[in-house]
């Protein structure tokens, strides 16, 4: 994964914790204008964030990240946000390109940004109400002009004052960025890279039955509802509120839909009244509207929730976006270390900026000093199946193609003709050192019958480290098993390959465990071979191509760079 990819991935993961806890405070505060504030604060983020690492990209790029982990919260409302936040981050990718990455660039791009809330939330009430909204607005202004005697204002004028604040709220966004950049900038040289592990609390990944065929139905009904407009589509609610938990949880919220409804039928008397002086027409109306806001939200919420479909995200994302997808796991696995930090900003509210730059100089301390990604082949097959064998063969294939080939293969050692233990086999230099066996020492470290010898495990970490293998174009790691997955064995070397290696990494998997093992290590590996149908020509064509691909991609970073 590239620079750019992960310095988007932490900036995307802090947006998205604001995101989550600060939005979820202002949301259950009530707060008004809670999306523009939000909106504020994800601007001067995002300029804190280009200012901070001068990288044309990371804008857009931290942007669908927000968005795409926005899906995830436990928000019910995601659909609309998704949207907003992907749009306020290319409006300012866009002014940054234009105007160039100066003040002018982000004053520019934060103000326009910074009128989203507004245009989304106008759209989503259009959406829900229909143009009678227009006509009740103006009826509104109208009104209150008469209330206060101030005849010459008009409903443009009202709209004009709020577009004016929204965008001089968003230019003063932007330049709070410009500070918590440069207070980041001199923070971060102080901060020490070296991260504290802790646990994620309340975050979890979306888990459930999803239907592509139901999410086609949901768009098809939704466009032919808001088309058509006719009141026999409030017989889908019913079908959305059996189907999704998060619709019924929204209809329980018995003081919201009274608010919605009685906010409807006086917008529809005040619309009988002075539009068709007809006050029952008014009421007729009034319902009409509440009905329509009951289908829209009902639907958005079921599509909210079929968007989660990992099959969805695996098609857009993982075949043909890796970086992207890389980056995902990246902000995903730092989400958690940011909602923490920013938890333990107490004073957030009272030192906005001091505590936002102390947010970013944390991100900037995970960006790694050199990221690099490694291409993964998994060879699988079942216990006893022959996985050693056929990975010394493949080592020994490579190494006549002229490619240095690095890691370690496990041979078994027999006794009595009976499994006695394992030893540890250098591809490169051929030395051998027992790894485990049934009556090895007992120092700590087992897995089934077999004692593993200390000495072992310590040339094991010394055959992966990256001073061993820099050089190597292949590097094979036979394997990793049900220790890896308690976070022992050669977890952290391999994790450490995954960060820093460049090369081609062949990690020998039992069958079973090869799913869980990949959502462990965060791993897509370009193909899976399984030990039954192995063919050393195919696999010599494959790693070939991907080493010359993977040699062409570093060298476009270097000249980039």
């Amino acid at each position: 994964m590239t620079q750019r990819w992960h310095k988007a991935a932490v900036l995307g993961s802090l947006w998205a914790s604001m995101e989550i806890v600060v939005g979820s405070f202002l949301h259950n505060m009530k707060f008004p204008l809670t999306g523009t504030i939000l909106s504020a604060v994800g601007i001067s983020l995002l300029v804190a964030g280009h200012s901070l690492w001068k990288e044309h990209g990371i804008v857009w790029r931290a942007g669908i990240i927000c968005a795409v982990m926005k899906s995830v919260s436990p928000s019910a409302v995601i659909f609309g946000p998704m949207i907003g936040i992907t749009v306020e981050a290319f409006i300012v990718e866009i002014a940054i390109r234009l105007f160039g990455g100066g003040a002018v660039g982000y004053i520019a791009g934060g103000a326009v940004a910074c009128t989203t809330p507004l245009i989304q939330k106008t759209v989503s009430y259009l959406f829900v109400y229909g143009m009678d909204i227009v006509i009740l607005f103006e009826k509104l202004v109208e009104f209150a002009a008469k209330s206060l005697k101030l005849p010459f204002i008009e409903s443009s004028d009202v709209i004009a004052t709020v577009i004016a604040i929204n965008l001089i709220f968003g230019g003063l966004s932007s330049v709070v960025g410009l500070i918590v950049g440069e207070r980041a900038r001199f923070l971060s040289d102080q901060t020490s890279r070296q991260l504290t592990p802790f646990q994620a609390q309340n975050l979890q990944s979306p888990v459930g039955n999803f239907s592509i065929v139901l999410l086609l139905l949901h768009f098809a009904v939704l466009l032919s509802g808001l088309i058509v407009q006719s009141i026999f589509f409030i017989l889908y609610i019913p079908i959305c509120i059996y189907l999704y938990p998060s619709v019924r949880k929204r209809f329980r919220k018995i003081r919201l839909w009274f608010e919605i409804g009685l906010v409807s039928l006086l917008a529809g008397l005040i619309l009988g009244q002075y539009l068709l002086s007809d006050q029952s027409k008014g009421l007729l109306l009034g319902l009409q509207m509440f009905l329509r806001a009951l289908f829209v939200v009902s639907i958005f919420d079921a599509i909210s929730v079929e968007l989660r479909n990992p099959v969805i995200v695996n098609l857009l994302f993982r075949k043909h976006l890796k970086n992207f997808s890389l980056a995902l796991d990246t902000a995903f696995g730092a989400l958690p270390m940011v909602i923490d930090s920013l938890q333990q900003e107490k004073f957030f509210l009272k030192h906005p900026i001091d505590s936002l730059s102390r947010l970013l100089a944390r991100a900037d301390s995970m960006i790694p000093l050199q990221s690099r990604s490694s291409k993964v082949f998994v060879l699988t097959g079942e216990k006893n199946s022959g996985k050693t064998r056929f990975a010394e063969e493949i080592s020994k294939a490579l190494k006549s193609e002229g490619l240095t080939v690095g890691g370690f293969l496990q041979h078994k050692v027999f006794k009595n003709n009976e499994r006695h233990g394992y030893d540890l086999l250098d591809i490169q230099t051929q030395k051998s050192i027992p790894l485990c066996s049934i009556d090895a020492p007992d120092a700590g470290i087992v897995a089934g019958p077999f004692k593993f010898y200390p000495e072992g495990i310590r040339f094991g970490f010394e055959l992966l480290s990256m001073a061993k293998v820099k050089d190597c174009d292949v590097v094979i790691v036979d394997e990793v098993g049900p220790l890896e997955m308690k976070g022992k064995g050669w977890y952290g070397a391999v994790s450490n390959l995954l960060k820093n290696y460049s090369g081609n990494l062949l990690i020998v998997i039992r069958k079973h465990m090869v799913e869980d093992m990949m959502k462990l290590l965060k791993i897509t590996p370009v193909i899976q071979w399984n030990s039954d149908e192995i063919d050393i020509d195919d696999i010599l064509k494959h790693i070939q191509t991907t080493r010359r691909e993977n040699n062409a991609e570093l060298l476009h970073e270097s000249n980039r760079f």
